[in-house]
């Protein structure tokens, strides 16, 4: 997979892929770099979010359910540490 900018991200969510912005969203933040950035984990919340609500998506009502989940507790946890 090439590397993703948030730009990227946010085109695929605009044209409504969401199965792709997931895939660009995961990807963007593999690299240790963005995955310090907040944009990219609040896309990542937004995506994961359209998907659990899609109709078109059900298969990914669950793990997205639960994506949500950790994605917040890693915000909690990253809020906590000084």
């Amino acid at each position: 997979m090439f590397a993703q900018s948030i730009e990227d991200i946010e085109a695929t969510i605009w044209k409504r892929e969401l199965d792709k912005a997931k895939t660009s969203v995961d990807a963007f933040l593999t690299k240790e770099k963005n995955a310090a950035k907040p944009d990219g984990w609040w896309y990542k919340g937004l995506i994961y979010n359209e998907i659990a609500k899609s109709e078109n998506t059900r298969h990914w009502r669950l793990k997205a359910a639960w994506m949500l989940l950790m994605l917040l507790k890693n915000i909690m946890n990253s809020i906590q540490k000084p």
